[in-house]
């Protein structure tokens, strides 16, 4: 199916082994962007964040991730940009009051299909920050379909969020999902449906793009065509209870497991649920998985130096 694919990745900045704080260096915020060749530059809290222009095909995306990164490398320079799931400030970059704000727009849980509570505490009172690798999908169809939505997110879940697990090797990937990234995690957008449970490792190089555009492609067509029904089921006179999540069925495997395998980035009971990916994932996507070798760097990928 027809789609757009675009992402607001989270950076840490670092020069000479130290992290900095993107504010007073990124000179756009949440509410004044900085808007250069489609993409927008802003900070969010301490991190280096942007909004990379979406794309319609796999290229489009390729070249617009690279257009975006050439663009913030020279933005923020001498500082770099820092691929990173998680990290300890230093007291000297937390002195300002964008430095203890917390971001007001809502998430929710695709399981529960309650508002995931955001750890205000953690934010205002240490020096913990996380960093993620949102991708934003929109388009017709199902993306436009209020019932249809959990569906999109479980089945990227299973088949994105469980190979992030074996893919994503950044150990400060499980202390991020002490706050966020949960399994199920995503905003309602009118456009179709921001997914969160990400890190930004899949930006660190072309192929890793373009392996996450193929995935959700694979995802929306699945959903589409009906396939989540091997494994979920909607029962429509119950999305009127006081608990709609209950309308919501899981027949085809252990939901619950899978939920705790991304939220405690569990490789072992992931393992699991790669039996079911590689089952249903094309032999060319699955292949590309399993194949995957760690990156050079983002900058080194992507030409950024």
């Amino acid at each position: 199916m027809e789609f757009t694919f675009g992402s607001d990745p989270e950076f840490m900045l670092m020069k000479g082994g130290k992290y900095y704080s993107a504010i007073g260096i990124v000179q756009g915020d949440r509410v004044h962007r900085l808007d250069k060749g489609g993409h927008q530059f802003y900070y969010d809290n301490v991190l280096a964040e942007c909004a990379i222009k979406p794309g319609k095909t796999r290229e489009e995306v390729v070249n617009n991730v690279r257009d975006c990164l050439r663009i913030y490398a020279k933005m923020v320079k001498p500082y770099k940009l820092t691929v990173q799931a998680s990290q300890e400030y230093p007291e000297s970059q937390m002195k300002t009051k964008e430095a203890r704000e917390v971001g007001c727009v809502e998430e929710w849980d695709a399981y529960t299909l309650q508002v995931i509570e955001a750890p205000k505490e953690v934010v205002k009172k240490t020096n913990f920050r996380t960093a993620g690798g949102h991708i934003h999908l929109g388009g017709g169809g199902i993306l436009q379909n209020s019932w249809e939505k959990p569906f999109i997110v479980y089945m990227l879940d299973l088949f994105l969020g469980v190979p992030s697990l074996f893919l994503d090797r950044d150990h400060t990937a499980k202390d991020r999902r002490s706050m966020y990234g949960f399994a199920g995690s995503h905003r309602d957008k009118d456009y179709g449906l921001e997914y969160r449970p990400l890190t930004a490792f899949w930006l660190e190089s072309p192929k890793r793009v373009a392996l996450a555009w193929d995935i959700c492609d694979f995802v929306l067509t699945f959903v589409t065509k009906g396939g989540h029904k091997r494994f979920w089921e909607l029962n429509e006179e119950m999305l009127g209870e006081d608990d709609p999540s209950v309308a919501y069925q899981c027949f085809g495997y252990d939901k619950q497991a899978l939920q705790k395998a991304i939220n405690e980035c569990d490789k072992k009971m992931g393992q699991t649920f790669m039996l079911i990916v590689e089952q249903y994932l094309p032999d060319r996507l699955a292949s590309r998985i399993r194949e995957d070798q760690p990156t050079e760097g983002l900058y080194k990928e992507w030409a950024l130096d």
